[in-house]
C-alpha cells in the first residue's frame, strides 16, 4: 500500500471543504462550517495495477490557525493551493502560502484551482491572471466550482495520474540507474 499526502491550502471560505468532499462524494452543501483545525478523506486510484492512497488533507485558513498548516504539510507530496475567484484577496493571499511552501517543500507538487466559477458574474480574478500565477508556480491550474462539479473530478484524476506517472516512473528509472550502476561492480557486492 501506497499512502500519497496531499494537503488542500488557501484562505477560509475559498472552497477548500468543499471541493474535499465535490470529489470524495460528489456531494456539495451549502452549510459548510470554516475548517478549524485539519480533517482528512481518502481516495484511492489504481495506476499499474497497483493501489495508490491519497490522503486528502483540508486545512484552515483562518488566521488564528495558520500556524497548524506547518505540521499538516509534513512528509506532504502534492499541494493544492485554492483561491475564489470573486474574492481578490484570496488571490493576493497565495504569495502567504506559497512563501509557507517554499520554506521547507520546494519540491512539493503544485495545483492551482480558482473556485466558484459558478459566480462568473462576481468575478474579481481573470482566469488570465490565474493562468499566469500556475505558469510562475509551474503547477497545473483550472477554474472550477465545487458547487457544479464543472471539470473538478476529472481535472483532479489526471493531475493524481499525472503524479503518478511522474514518481512511478521517476522510481523506475532510477532504480534501472542504480542496477546499471551495480552491473559493472566486482562479484563481492552482489548480495548487497
Amino acid at each position: 500500500m501506497t499512502n500519497i499526502k496531499v494537503v488542500f491550502l488557501g484562505e477560509s471560505y475559498v472552497g477548500k471543504t468543499s471541493l474535499i468532499n465535490r470529489y470524495i462524494s460528489d456531494k456539495f452543501n451549502e452549510e459548510v462550517m470554516s475548517t478549524l483545525a485539519g480533517t482528512y478523506s481518502t481516495k484511492s486510484i489504481y495506476y499499474q495495477n497497483k493501489e495508490y492512497f491519497f490522503n486528502i488533507w483540508d486545512t484552515a485558513g483562518r488566521q488564528n490557525f495558520r500556524a497548524l498548516n506547518k505540521i499538516f504539510l509534513k512528509d506532504v507530496n502534492i499541494i493544492v493551493l485554492v483561491y475564489d475567484i470573486t474574492k481578490k484577496q484570496s488571490f493576493l493571499e497565495l504569495q502567504y502560502w506559497l512563501d509557507l511552501i517554499l520554506e521547507d517543500h520546494p519540491d512539493a507538487y503544485l495545483i492551482l484551482v480558482g473556485n466558484k466559477d459558478d459566480l462568473f458574474i462576481e468575478r474579481e480574478i481573470k482566469k488570465s491572471d490565474g493562468e499566469k500565477f500556475a505558469n510562475v508556480i509551474h503547477s497545473a491550474f483550472t477554474e472550477t466550482s465545487a458547487k457544479d462539479s464543472h471539470n473538478w473530478k476529472a481535472f483532479l484524476d489526471n493531475v493524481f495520474n499525472n503524479y503518478l506517472k511522474m514518481s512511478v516512473d521517476s522510481k523506475k528509472d532510477n532504480d534501472k540507474d542504480f542496477d546499471d550502476d551495480n552491473d559493472n561492480d566486482s562479484d563481492d557486492y552482489k548480495d548487497f
